[in-house]
C-alpha cells in the first residue's frame, strides 16, 4: 500500500479509535481510497473498506477530508473537479458501510482546498468548501449527516 498512496488524511475520535484515509496515485479519475482504521491508539492498523469493494466511497479525483466524532460514525467529504460537487460519504458502522449524498455547488469549487469539517455534539456538522471566487459556501446537517441544508 505505501507505493500507491498519493494523498490521505487522519481522523482521531475519542479515546483509542484512529483512521487513515489514503488515496492511490492521482493518475486517472478512478483512483484507489483506502480507510484504515486502529482500534488501539495506532498500535495495530487494519483496512477497514476500500473503492476497490465498495462503489460508494472515493473515488473521483478530488480532495477528500473526513471526521468520526465516536467509534462507529464519521463523514468523509470530498470536491470533485469534474461537476460542481460536494460528495459526502457518511457511515454508521465505523467505515465498513458507506451511504453517499450528492450536494450542488452554487459556483465552481476550489480544487486546491479540501472541504472542511466542523462537528458540534451531539449531531450538528458543518461542512465548508472554497470557491474559485474567493467566496464559501457551508453545508449544515443537525443529523449526524443524514440531511444537509445549503447556506452561504
Amino acid at each position: 500500500l505505501a507505493h500507491h498512496v498519493g494523498r490521505w488524511a487522519t481522523e482521531s475520535a475519542e479515546g483509542p479509535d484512529r483512521w487513515i484515509l489514503v488515496s492511490g496515485l492521482p493518475a486517472t479519475a478512478q483512483q484507489g481510497w483506502f480507510l484504515l482504521a486502529s482500534h488501539d491508539s495506532g498500535r495495530h492498523w487494519f483496512i477497514e473498506t476500500s473503492s476497490l469493494d465498495n462503489h460508494l466511497f472515493p473515488d473521483l479525483e478530488g480532495l477528500a477530508t473526513m471526521r468520526f466524532w465516536n467509534r462507529k460514525e464519521g463523514i468523509i467529504a470530498e470536491v470533485t473537479g469534474f461537476a460542481p460537487d460536494l460528495v459526502v460519504y457518511r457511515t454508521d458502522n465505523g467505515g465498513h458501510t458507506w451511504q453517499q449524498a450528492r450536494l450542488s455547488y452554487p459556483a465552481s469549487p476550489s480544487t486546491s482546498d479540501a472541504p472542511r469539517i466542523a462537528f458540534i455534539p451531539p449531531t450538528h456538522l458543518i461542512i465548508t468548501v472554497d470557491l474559485n471566487d474567493g467566496g464559501v459556501v457551508h453545508y449544515t446537517s443537525i443529523t449526524a449527516g443524514r440531511t444537509w441544508t445549503p447556506s452561504s
